[in-house]
């Protein structure tokens, strides 16, 4: 489906790639959701060249998070830019996440909260590096929003897993660090 969108040997090796349907199935989807075809021919290449990295080791597709996986990304994104090591990562995040009927979350999902019984742990942990290490209050104020998913609304009122509103919040958690 994708063959003209390679050149010499590289079609050759799409053409008879175990994961030819695959890399077909993600494009089309791809195209259907109007992504640009410049970005579209940057995921097949990396495609083909992971599945080759795959087929070369002998590996059905992996995990995300497996050493395959992040050995292969450690090499591909070294003495790269910032912006390309993230089009590579997400390359071959979508390639390994995609479902049977081609759906993938467009953007790489949050770890989850933090529970609450961390909270008596790491205020004072947040503390003593605050004194003692020079950690920015504004810092660890990022901390504390990150990990107990407390989000500040308007009225100096917080809120669990809500949409930030950071112009006029105020805490009393945040003042005290």
């Amino acid at each position: 489906m994708f063959s003209n969108w390679f050149s010499g040997d590289e079609c050759g090796r799409y053409c008879t790639s175990r994961h030819k349907q695959r890399m077909d199935q993600i494009g089309s989807r791809l195209l259907e959701l109007r992504y640009a075809n410049d970005v579209i021919r940057q995921h097949l290449h990396e495609w083909l060249r992971f599945s080759q990295h795959l087929e070369e080791r002998g590996l059905l597709l992996p995990a995300t998070g497996t050493d395959a996986v992040r050995q292969y990304l450690a090499r591909r994104t070294s003495k790269t830019s910032a912006s390309r090591s993230r089009v590579l990562r997400a390359s071959v995040r979508i390639f390994l996440e995609t479902d049977e009927r081609g759906q993938f979350r467009r953007r790489v999902g949050s770890p989850p909260l933090t529970p609450a019984w961390f909270a008596p742990i790491l205020t004072p942990y947040l503390q003593f590096v605050h004194t003692h290490r020079g950690l920015a209050a504004k810092t660890a104020r990022k901390y504390i929003q990150k990990l107990f998913g407390i989000r500040p609304v308007l009225g100096g009122r917080w809120h669990h897993r809500t949409r930030p509103d950071y112009a006029t919040a105020h805490s009393r958690v945040l003042r005290e660090c």
